[in-house]
């Protein structure tokens, strides 16, 4: 049997009025990470959504996102959960490096975009990955 690896990426940015079942908040975004886990998912990414707007929360959203992850591995310890990363630059993603530091929940996989133009500077990219590296992060994700 060939292996697979599936990965459900449970809200994005869509609206409940686009689709009622798009979970907001981290009780709704944990009910369907763990339900996409027991149907196989290895990996769930979750975009950090304000319980009643939903509001995307981007890079001030580390209490949703650890209040999510706990809630998913209460129920499936070894699910992957990883947040988005939103922007080019540094002082876009500070939700990453302050889920890092967290000693419970912490953060399992981040994504860095590095695309030829529009994409992180070389400049940010090498201090993006030097402080994974010294958060001890080393399930980093690139793609060009």
């Amino acid at each position: 049997m060939q292996k697979l690896i599936i990965e459900a990426s449970i809200n994005e940015s869509a609206r409940k009025q686009d689709n009622p079942n798009i979970p907001y908040g981290p009780e709704e975004g944990a009910r369907d990470g763990i339900a996409c886990a027991k149907a196989g998912a290895a990996i769930i990414h979750y975009h950090a959504r304000d319980q009643v707007t939903g509001d995307n929360e981007w890079e001030h959203g580390t209490k949703t996102y650890l209040e999510c992850y706990r809630l998913i591995r209460q129920e499936c310890p070894n699910v992957i959960v990883y947040p988005t990363q939103r922007g080019y630059t540094l002082d876009r993603v500070p939700h990453l490096f302050e889920l890092a530091r967290d000693p419970d929940e912490g953060l399992e996989l981040a994504t860095v975009d590095v695309f030829p133009t529009g994409g992180f500077s070389h400049d940010d990219s090498s201090v993006m990955v030097e402080l994974m590296e010294a958060l001890r992060l080393h399930h980093v994700s690139y793609s060009l």
